[in-house]
């Protein structure tokens, strides 16, 4: 059954971010992992003190070089038993895009 999330779990460590980014036309943005050969959504790790919101918008920019609107949008969340934490996806809209740069961790946005 799929149940709305109103507020952000707290039983377990929130670990993980990631993000589905929209463009103001609608369009979505992917990441293609170049290691693992594959799209996927943009985001990781929260890194030492760092909030939910300064983790997105570090991931974003470092993956594929986007920036973030302030208003994110929680709509899934998976437990990770191996490490007893949550990774939560965000629907986020794109407030800028910086060109392709191969500086990104992942190659860019498709």
């Amino acid at each position: 059954m799929l149940t709305k999330i109103d507020a952000l779990p707290t039983d377990k460590k929130i670990a993980g971010v990631h993000c589905v980014p929209f463009t103001e036309n609608g369009n979505i943005l992917m990441s293609w992992d170049r290691d693992e050969q594959l799209l996927t959504t943009i985001g990781g790790r929260l890194e030492g003190n760092e909030s939910i919101d300064q983790a997105l918008e570090r991931e974003a920019m470092e993956e594929v070089g986007i920036l973030l609107e302030e208003e994110k949008i929680p709509f899934a969340l998976w437990y990770w038993d191996s490490t007893d934490s949550y990774t939560i996806w965000f629907l986020a809209k794109v407030k800028k895009m910086e060109p392709y740069s191969v500086d990104f961790e992942k190659t860019g946005y498709v």
